[in-house]
Parts: structure tokens; C-alpha cells; sequence
């Protein structure tokens, strides 16, 4: 019995096969995790702020409260700067070869815990 192209029997995955959660339950997902990521931590600033505790944990962890997120965001430029001036991020590191998505990412980790040793060590 012949098979036209159009019937194979090979299922192949096709991404817009996979069966998803119903809408209001992914509604419902992302709006919590909105509202744990970003409504908490502001209600909790505001609430440090006016009771004088931030003052307080800012100068007490400095590092934490400013040195964390200036490492995080200067090793956003490096590599995004690497990126820009040299093309995609491709290296290999311990024999380990990283490409594509991966490159990006392992740069950044790397660079953002260098900082972070940088300013323990340092302190």
C-alpha cells in the first residue's frame, strides 16, 4: 500500500503539538509570579524605606545592596559589548565548548562571579 507524502505514518514532534495547560491556568501562573517578583519586593522596599530600616541594611551590606547589582550589570555590558564589537560569543573553556545561547549566558556567569570575588576579596 503506497503512502502519499502527506500521511506518513512517522509523528514527528512538531512544537505546536504539545499539549499546554488551559489558558486561565497560565494566566493565573504568570500573574502570580508577577506579583511575586515584582509587587513583594517593591511593598517590602517601601515598607524598609519608611520604617529608616533600608538606611540601615545599606550601610551595614553595602556589598549586597550595591556592589551585587553593579557586578550584574557591568557584566551585562561586558557582554553585551563583546557582542556587539566581535559577533556572536563562542569559547571554549576546560574542554567544554559553548556556542549559540549558551555562549552569552556562561559569559555572563563568569564574568558577574569574578566581580563578585573581585569585591570579596578586596572589601
Amino acid at each position: 500500500m503506497d503512502q502519499s507524502p502527506d500521511q506518513t505514518s512517522d509523528h514527528s514532534l512538531d512544537p505546536t503539538d504539545q499539549e499546554l495547560p488551559p489558558r486561565w491556568i497560565r494566566v493565573l501562573l504568570t500573574l502570580l509570579l508577577i506579583f511575586l517578583l515584582v509587587v513583594i519586593p517593591i511593598v517590602v522596599v517601601v515598607n524598609l524605606t519608611l520604617t529608616g530600616a533600608m538606611a540601615r541594611i545599606a550601610e551595614e551590606h553595602a556589598r549586597a545592596v550595591l556592589g551585587v547589582p553593579w557586578a550584574g550589570g557591568a557584566a551585562l555590558v561586558v557582554v553585551l559589548v563583546l557582542r556587539t564589537a566581535f559577533g556572536p560569543v563562542e569559547f571554549k573553556i576546560l574542554g567544554l565548548e559553548f556556542k549559540g545561547a549558551s555562549g552569552p549566558i556562561v559569559m555572563f556567569v563568569l564574568c558577574f562571579l569574578a566581580e563578585i570575588l573581585a569585591m570579596k576579596v578586596l572589601w
